[in-house]
């Protein structure tokens, strides 16, 4: 079972990268803006269905990046089990560390992003929400794991006020 949870894994991360590096294409050899989801999927080799299980838009398939904490990443880190608060924070550092190892983006990818930043209003504002997501994800996890420490609280997030 594991080595096909694995391999599922893998082809999710493959399938992930795909599309991304479908609609990374696109945007530079059409322009972010004349570009949609069943170009990408259609470039990908994947049905619309399957872009939208990986991605809500078009932004966010072009931008890099994870919006959550791997699932074998999260449960390794939960299973470790109660600790101080600073072992807690060391091993979520070190789970990341070796995750961006693993998965590092390549240069020329993240130069072609940034260069479509500056030209499309819409994907630096679609940013803020992948770091969001992933903030919450890593929170989850954290949640997840007892603490043999102190109890740090804090406030909620709040919309803005009017």
């Amino acid at each position: 079972m594991a080595s096909t949870n694995g391999l599922r894994v893998r082809r999710r991360r493959q399938t992930r990268r795909d599309v991304h590096a479908a609609a990374l294409w696109l945007a530079r050899e059409h322009g972010f803006d004349k570009i949609t989801a069943n170009m990408i999927s259609a470039e990908a080799e994947v049905s619309p269905r399957t872009f939208f299980n990986y991605f809500p838009n078009k932004e966010a398939a072009v931008l890099p990046g994870p919006t959550e904490l791997p699932e074998g990443l999260a449960a390794e880190f939960i299973a470790r089990g109660a600790a101080h608060p600073r072992e807690v924070l060391a091993d979520l550092t070190q789970l990341l560390v070796r995750d961006l190892a693993d998965n590092a983006p390549q240069r020329q990818e993240t130069h072609a992003v940034f260069a479509l930043t500056r030209s499309h209003p819409a994907l630096p504002a679609a940013m803020p929400t992948r770091f969001d997501c992933f903030q919450r994800s890593i929170a989850e996890a954290v949640a997840q794991r007892p603490s043999n420490g102190p109890t740090v609280r804090c406030r909620p997030c709040s919309p803005p006020s009017p």
